[in-house]
């Protein structure tokens, strides 16, 4: 997985949009390989970031 600065996914929405999809591709590979409760995990802080940031746009 590529790395993220944290200021970049705050400022930038095209490193943060790459950092979301980047993100449901991992959630995605969770489920794939079975580990549900951490792919369940992963959506739920990903959902609540993305919230978080929608406050500041």
């Amino acid at each position: 997985m590529h790395e993220f600065p944290y200021e970049k996914v705050v400022f930038d929405k095209k490193v943060r949009s790459r950092f979301f999809n980047e993100g449901n591709k991992f959630v995605r590979l969770l489920m794939k390989r079975g580990l549900i409760d951490s792919a369940l995990e992963h959506a739920a802080n990903l959902k609540k970031m993305k919230q978080e940031l929608e406050l500041i746009d």
